[in-house]
């Protein structure tokens, strides 16, 4: 009997899985459970891409972002969440923010891309830049990361959403 291939919904790697094995092993299955999620592609500007970053990291603490970010090219970076790619970059200070993780405030120019994950690993968004502060966002979301993206001044109706339906066969247990 020949076995279905998928392509990891996160990865993006061959499996036998709609989200392959160690990308399954780094989240909550059973919050996977509960969850929605959605594919998302579309063009968005960086500075709003910038803000929604913003608003994910510290959304009850809008202090934070004018006493940190009030310039347009500081960015956060979390390590294995946030990361900035530019052709020029440096850490300018840092600060822990109330999970205990450490933000890292990066002054960028020339920004090729940005990768972004949700402390829960089931948000995985990328900004590509196409044309000066033009770029375009795919990845994978949750209803909360959407509300962020909105709270930030996303059009949500100019991005391409679609429900991504999952198997039985991602929870299958393994034996």
């Amino acid at each position: 009997m020949k076995s279905e291939k998928y392509r990891c919904i996160y990865c993006g790697k061959e499996s036998e899985k709609e989200i392959c094995n160690k990308c399954l092993s780094e989240r909550d299955v059973e919050r996977i459970k509960k969850e929605t999620l959605f594919k998302i592609d579309g063009i968005l500007p960086l500075n709003i891409f910038r803000k929604f970053l913003l608003i994910a990291i510290a959304r009850n603490f809008p202090s934070i972002m004018t006493e940190y970010f009030s310039g347009r090219n500081l960015f956060p970076e979390i390590e294995g969440r946030i990361k900035v790619h530019a052709a020029k970059r440096e850490i300018i200070g840092s600060f822990e923010i109330r999970s205990g993780e450490i933000v890292d405030i990066v002054r960028a120019e020339d920004i090729q891309k940005i990768s972004y994950k949700s402390r829960s690993k089931l948000t995985s968004l990328k900004w590509r830049s196409i044309y000066k502060e033009k770029g375009e966002i795919h990845g994978i979301a949750t209803v909360w990361t959407l509300k962020n993206l909105h709270t930030a001044g996303v059009k949500l109706e100019t991005l391409t959403i679609k429900p991504i339906i999952l198997g039985r066969k991602i929870l299958a247990k393994e034996h």
